[in-house]
């Protein structure tokens, strides 16, 4: 019920102000202002409210604060620093994907169910998501030089031969 009912209020939040969303923090006054009206004040005193704080999701939350350009720069930032398999080009980056991909199911749970920004190590997370895809890319242009490198040696042996 949790889940149900903070997005039919993050809805109702999300329809009125689609592209900035209602403001950062702002969940909770939208959660009081629209509770009553979709399950009465009867509902309220009997059971309370269920995640008004942090919308219960991540992305609810986001979708009622934030609006569609803070989910799309969520979106924009957890699929541009995603690792793939063709990233690897060492031992090291087989790690970091290992950690990046960790993180990416770290983040994808975040958007389902939990909605606190700062809950859990969430910005810890962030930033080993965002590190560990500049040391990869690091490493991997190390290795391009590197090929490069080694392929204009050769010619220059050839050539001095």
């Amino acid at each position: 019920f949790a889940l149900y009912s903070n997005y039919l209020i993050a809805l109702q939040s999300f329809n009125r102000n689609p592209i900035t969303g209602s403001g950062l923090g702002t969940h909770e006054h939208t959660y009081v202002t629209y509770f009553e009206a979709f399950f009465g004040k009867k509902f309220l005193i009997m059971y309370g409210m269920f995640n008004a704080k942090d919308g219960n999701s991540l992305f609810i939350r986001l979708m009622s604060e934030t609006g569609l350009m803070g989910l799309f720069m969520v979106f924009l930032y957890i699929f541009k620093f995603r690792l793939k398999k063709k990233h690897v080009v060492s031992s090291q980056t087989y790690y970091y994907l290992i950690l990046n991909q960790a993180v990416f199911i770290v983040f994808v749970i975040r958007l389902i169910r939990t909605g606190n920004y700062i809950g859990q190590g969430f910005f810890f997370f962030f930033f080993l998501y965002y590190f560990t895809y500049k040391l990869t890319m690091q490493e991997a242009g190390k290795s391009k030089n590197a090929a490069v490198i080694e392929q204009l040696t050769e010619i220059k042996f050839t050539l001095l031969n």
